[in-house]
């Protein structure tokens, strides 16, 4: 007699390659968003410390190049200066003593720059410098001198420890461009020298002008705070040439603005 044999159930492995076809495409499909979610989170990891080394590479060499700017100083008397309410033209008032200085600036980054500038008949102020003196049993006559006006063309190095302040230092080239003189006219007593008449004014057309020496090289030393376009600073100059057989030093405060700044701006 003919037996049938059981066949297996045509519908159970067509339902399981069904699903296993469905869970194959199911990874593929969820794999490529894994890897891109992967590969974002790497981007914009904050943390990264090649990123952080190539904003600040980038953020320091935005900040190279010049800056153009300008200013002025307030001289101070120091080791026995004097002063003396007089401009370099012999007439009362000061206000001429503060020319704005025009100033240039190169930045390597932004903790270090080298500064230039021009100052046009800047005051100096000095000790009491006697360069003429006649006298006999009458009367006599003497000059010394009270201020003295300088070309001055200083070059410096600036570095920031911290952050806005410099300290700087550099050479000074300086070029006597005028003089003020006391004059003082009196009698000789036996009690005593009384004077007269005394007057100041400028010796540049005068004979006495020879008299004194006419450049002088200084070092500088400098500390300054700069704020947006605002530089305040102290300044010390130290001679290291003589004049008249003294050193001539120097101290000043100032200010300066930065008019235009070509440097690279942070993106």
């Amino acid at each position: 007699m003919y037996e049938e044999k059981p066949t297996s159930d045509p519908e159970g492995p067509i339902e399981n390659i069904s699903e296993n076809v469905d869970s194959i495409n199911k990874q593929k499909t969820a794999s490529p968003g894994i890897q891109n979610d992967s590969l974002s989170a790497t981007k914009k990891n904050p943390n990264d410390s090649s990123s952080k080394q190539t904003a600040k590479s980038q953020e320091k060499n935005n900040e190279r190049g010049w800056t153009f700017g300008a200013g002025v100083n307030q001289f101070l008397p120091i080791n026995g200066q004097q002063t003396i309410n007089y401009n370099s033209g012999g007439t009362r008032g000061v206000v001429t003593d503060y020319i704005p200085i025009p100033m240039v600036r190169y930045y390597f980054n932004h903790k270090l720059y080298i500064q230039g500038e021009l100052q046009f008949n800047v005051p100096q102020y000095t000790k009491k410098i006697w360069i003429y003196n006649f006298s006999d049993s009458i009367e006599f006559s003497r000059a010394f001198i009270a201020k003295l006006y300088y070309f001055n063309v200083p070059v410096s190095l600036h570095f920031s420890p911290i952050r806005n302040l410099f300290v700087g230092t550099g050479l000074q080239y300086s070029r006597l461009s005028n003089a003020l003189a006391v004059y003082e006219n009196g009698i000789v007593s036996a009690n005593g020298n009384s004077v007269e008449s005394s007057g100041v004014r400028s010796i540049k057309n005068d004979s006495l002008y020879y008299l004194l020496s006419k450049n002088e090289w200084k070092l500088l030393f400098d500390l300054n705070y700069q704020l947006n376009r605002f530089t305040l600073g102290i300044q010390y100059k130290y001679a290291l040439t003589s004049f008249m057989d003294t050193k001539n030093n120097s101290l000043q405060l100032y200010l300066r603005y930065m008019i235009w700044d070509r440097r690279r701006k942070k993106y």
